[in-house]
C-alpha cells in the first residue's frame, strides 16, 4: 500500500443535499431562512436531529473511489466572506462544518475546515489564500489529491493553479467527479498553460487586466495579438488612451470595428450633435471616460463608477462652458471661475439668486451656468438635468454622487451598491440614458474586447 493520501477540496453549495435535494433551488424560498448560508447554519444547529436527512454528493464519490482506508485526512476549503458590504449569503462555511461531522460519523475520517474570508470572485485574493494554504504541503510525505469540483470558477482555478505551482508534481493528482458519478483524472499535459490561460480569461472577464498580463507574460507560445489586446484594455481602463492606441497594430484593428474606430481617434458616441461645443478629440475623451464609469458599474466597482462619472461630469461642464470663449475653465479653472462669479454678481444674474445671493466655485455653479447656455441644445440639456439631479446641493437632499466622490477622495470611504442606491437610486438609469444621449452603442465595447481576448485564448 502506498502512502496515505490527503484530499484537498473546495466546497460549493451543491455538495450537500437535504432530503435528497440541494439547498438552493432555481427559485429561492420566500420564507426565512432564505439564503444558503442561513439554511446551512440552521441545519448545523439541528445536526443531531437532521443528520439522517443530510448527504454529501460529490466529495464522498471521490473518497469511496480512492478508498477510505487510504485516506489520512481531508481539507475542506470553505467561503466565509468578512468584507463589509459584500454579499456572503452563498458562503459555505456552515456547510463545511456539517460535512466535517458527516465525514467523521459515516467514514471515520478527520476533516479540517479552512475558511477563506474574502470575496470568492476576487482572483488575486484567492491566489494568495491558496498559496498560503498549500505551502504546508510542499514538503509532505503524503500523496495529495485535488478534487476539481465545488466552489466558484475562480476558486477552482485558483486552487488548481496553486497546486500546479506549489505542490511536488510527483506527489499530487487532480481528479474530477463527473455528473454521472464517475471519477476521472484530469490530464496534466500542458496543464499549467491551460489553467494559466483560463485564469487569464477569468481575470480579463472581471476587468483585472494587469493581473491577466502578469500571468500571460509567463506562458510559453503566447499569441502576440492577445498580448496587445490585454495591454490595450489595461491602458484604456487606466485612462492612458494615447498609450493604449500604440497597442493597436493594423492586424489588431482589423479584428473589430471598435478597435479601428479607437485607433483612428473617432469617438464611440454620435459626435455630430455635439460638434458645435466640443472638438472631436475632447468628445472622444468624454465618451471614453463615461464608458469607464459604466464599465465600473457593470463590474460592481461602485467607487470606480462614482469617481469616473464625476470626472466625466466635471470635464463635460468645463469643456462646454469653455467652448463659448468667455471663461477658460479647462485651461485655467480657478481664475476663470473667479471671473465668472464676478461677472454674474455684477450683472445681477438670476443665477446669483438661485444660490441665495452668494456664489462660490464648484460643480453646482457650473451646472447652473451651463444650463443657462444650453437653451437650444436638447441633448445637452438632458445631460445637465441628470447632473442636477445627482448633485447634493441642487437636488435639495444634501446627498448626491458628488458627496460620495468627496468621501472617497477626502475621507477614503468607499462606495458599495447599497450606499450608492440609497444616495441616488437612479444611478443605473442615469447611465443608460446618458449612454443613449451621447449616442454610444448599447453593447459595451469593454465586453466586446474581453470576448475577443477570451475567445482567442480558448481557441
Amino acid at each position: 500500500m502506498g502512502k496515505k493520501k490527503i484530499i484537498l477540496a473546495n466546497i460549493g453549495n451543491r455538495n450537500l443535499t437535504y432530503k435528497g435535494k440541494t439547498l438552493i433551488p432555481d427559485t429561492r424560498p420566500t420564507e426565512p431562512p432564505s439564503s444558503f448560508r442561513e439554511q446551512t447554519k440552521a441545519l448545523l444547529d439541528e445536526y443531531d436531529t437532521v443528520r439522517e436527512d443530510l448527504n454529501e454528493q460529490i466529495l464522498t464519490v471521490l473518497l469511496n473511489d480512492i478508498g477510505v482506508e487510504q485516506i489520512d485526512y481531508v481539507v475542506l476549503f470553505a467561503s466565509d466572506n468578512q468584507i463589509a458590504g459584500d454579499r456572503n449569503d452563498q458562503d459555505t462555511i456552515h456547510e463545511a462544518a456539517i460535512l466535517k461531522r458527516l465525514l467523521a460519523d459515516r467514514m471515520n475520517l478527520v476533516a479540517e475546515v479552512v475558511p477563506y474570508t474574502g470575496n470568492v470572485t476576487h482572483n488575486d485574493d484567492l491566489l494568495r489564500f491558496y498559496r498560503d494554504a498549500l505551502r504546508p504541503y510542499q514538503q509532505t510525505e503524503h500523496d495529495l489529491v485535488v478534487c476539481d469540483a465545488g466552489g466558484t470558477a475562480q476558486q477552482k482555478s485558483a486552487l488548481k493553479i496553486g497546486a500546479e505551482y506549489l505542490l511536488p508534481p510527483d506527489r499530487y493528482t487532480v481528479r474530477y467527479v463527473l455528473p454521472s458519478g464517475r471519477v476521472t483524472p484530469v490530464e496534466q499535459v500542458e496543464y499549467r498553460r491551460i489553467i494559466d490561460e483560463e485564469q487569464v480569461a477569468a481575470l480579463v472577464e472581471h476587468g483585472q487586466y494587469a493581473g491577466a498580463m502578469a500571468i500571460y507574460s509567463a506562458i510559453n507560445r503566447r499569441d502576440e495579438i492577445v498580448e496587445r489586446l490585454i495591454r490595450f484594455a489595461d491602458l484604456r481602463v487606466k485612462s492612458l488612451w494615447a498609450d493604449a492606441r500604440k497597442e493597436l497594430s493594423a492586424s489588431v484593428m482589423a479584428l473589430l470595428p471598435f478597435l479601428k474606430q479607437f485607433g483612428s481617434g473617432k469617438p464611440s458616441g454620435n459626435y455630430a450633435q455635439f460638434a458645435p461645443f466640443f472638438k472631436e478629440q475632447a468628445f472622444f475623451l468624454l465618451c471614453e471616460r463615461f464608458e469607464i464609469a459604466q464599465n465600473a458599474w457593470r463590474l460592481r466597482d461602485y467607487s470606480g463608477a462614482v469617481l469616473n462619472f464625476q470626472i466625466f461630469q466635471e470635464t463635460f461642464l468645463n469643456t462646454f462652458i469653455t467652448s463659448f470663449g468667455a471663461y477658460d475653465l479647462v485651461g485655467n479653472y480657478y481664475n476663470a471661475c473667479t471671473k465668472l462669479i464676478e461677472d454674474l454678481t455684477n450683472d445681477q444674474s438670476p443665477i446669483v439668486g438661485l444660490f441665495g445671493g452668494s456664489l462660490k466655485q464648484g460643480v453646482p455653479l457650473t451646472i447652473r451656468y451651463a444650463q443657462s447656455l444650453a437653451h437650444n441644445a436638447a441633448a445637452i440639456q438632458r445631460l445637465f438635468n441628470w447632473f442636477e439631479q445627482s448633485n447634493a446641493v441642487l437636488n435639495g437632499t444634501r446627498k448626491g454622487t458628488d458627496s460620495l466622490r468627496n468621501n472617497i477622495a477626502h475621507n477614503g470611504k468607499g462606495v458599495d451598491e447599497k450606499l450608492l442606491l440609497s444616495v441616488f437610486p437612479a444611478f443605473d438609469q442615469m447611465l443608460i440614458d446618458i449612454q443613449y444621449t451621447l449616442g454610444i452603442p448599447s453593447a459595451s465595447s469593454f465586453v466586446i474586447v474581453d470576448k475577443l481576448i477570451t475567445n482567442r485564448l480558448r481557441q
